[in-house]
């Protein structure tokens, strides 16, 4: 996985995770500048009302 992130990077392309279940994977993976993390760890996938919902709650919070 890190000749995949490093190579990515040497050819100027951002690195997408998915699929990240565990923190050991997460961890590695920021560990190893991956761009972007994604995953049933971070959230299970959500409706785009349930998304849009949460978001605007979080600005009215804030």
């Amino acid at each position: 996985m890190q000749s995949i992130i490093e190579l990515a990077h040497r050819l100027q392309l951002s690195v997408v995770a998915e699929g990240v279940e565990d923190a050991a994977s997460a961890t590695f993976l920021q560990q190893h500048q991956c761009d972007t993390i994604q995953g049933f760890y971070y959230s299970r996938p959500v409706s785009l009302a349930d998304f849009k919902a949460y978001f605007q709650h979080m600005e009215q919070a804030a």
